[in-house]
């Protein structure tokens, strides 16, 4: 979704790697998208070989906290049903209160991702206070936009293989105009490296302006070049023509998604906050916004 931010990564090899196991950081709070992060994880992106760690960060000055959602009943949950799995899990249980009372807890749990090498945090879309039908992004995900710099997969919808009928996921990948991006690389090979190869369909899409030149076409091919290479069985690229009226990528962006014939199950890009004074103007922002669908968000690390 950026323009081109690293001019030597086209000599960089390692882009084509992918990773091979996942550090997952679960982010829990008691609110339902807190817990479809922990399904999602565990069922459909958890491999054997994986570490998983469920995090909660209490604040012990709040009063009014149900039941559901305070950090001992979490903290039994998750043990009963960690302890409950066979094969067992190679996991963590970091439950804790927050180290400083005037900031959000999200700033313990990136910290705690850090400390365990985590290659993903996992988050709510909303916590369990939120109202979900204002288009505000929580504090957690602002701080989240501002601070972290290792991949997040924010959870929108409980998607789960067994209840589609194709039986996989579309992931959906937004590509700029330039292939040797490097946050194209990042959220490329971030996504390549949860993907069901055989049954997931591995979806490309870039904006066009009219008179953009070869870049565009080179783009479309190093798609399919690194689909072939990573032995996706489906995938498919397709350009759409930059919309003057709407005048916002990450809310076309999220058109796409939203009224898609195939149902699209993640979207994944790349955010290289360097390119923006105002966070505000991102097309990031409004792809995570608007989009009806969970967001693979891979920030440039190089930027902060």
């Amino acid at each position: 979704m950026d323009n081109k931010d690293s001019k030597d990564s086209k000599d960089d090899k390692s882009y084509w790697c992918i990773s091979t196991k996942n550090i997952w950081c679960v982010s829990v709070d008691g609110s339902k998208f807190s817990q479809y992060g922990w399904e999602v994880t565990l069922e459909e992106l958890y491999k054997q070989g994986d570490e998983i760690y469920v995090v909660h960060i209490s604040n012990e000055e709040k009063t009014d906290v149900p039941y559901e959602c305070q950090s001992l009943t979490l903290l039994n949950k998750y043990e009963v049903i960690c302890k409950g799995i066979y094969p067992p899990l190679n996991y963590g249980l970091i439950f804790q209160p927050k180290t400083q009372k005037n900031v959000h807890a999200m700033e313990d749990i990136y910290k705690i991702a850090k400390s365990k090498n985590a290659t993903c945090l996992v988050m709510g879309f909303e916590g369990h206070k939120a109202n979900i039908l204002k288009k505000e992004l929580t504090k957690g995900i602002i701080y989240m936009i501002n601070n972290i710099t290792m991949p997040v997969l924010i959870i929108k919808e409980r998607s789960i293989r067994k209840k589609k009928d194709t039986k996989g996921f579309n992931w959906l990948i937004s590509l700029n105009s330039s292939k040797y991006s490097r946050t194209y690389f990042n959220s490329f090979n971030t996504a390549l490296s949860q993907v069901d190869m055989e049954n997931d369909k591995v979806m490309g899409i870039t904006l066009t302006r009219p008179g953009d030149g070869s870049d565009k076409k080179e783009v479309e091919e190093d798609f399919y070049n690194r689909c072939k290479q990573n032995n996706v069985k489906n995938c498919s690229f397709t350009y759409e023509l930059y919309d003057k009226k709407t005048d916002d990528i990450g809310r076309q962006i999220a058109n796409f998604v939203n009224f898609s014939q195939e149902r699209i199950d993640f979207v994944c890009l790349g955010f290289n906050k360097s390119k923006f004074t105002n966070i505000e103007d991102a097309p990031a922002i409004n792809v995570i916004k608007f989009a009806m669908a969970n967001v693979l968000y891979c920030p440039n690390p190089n930027t902060r």
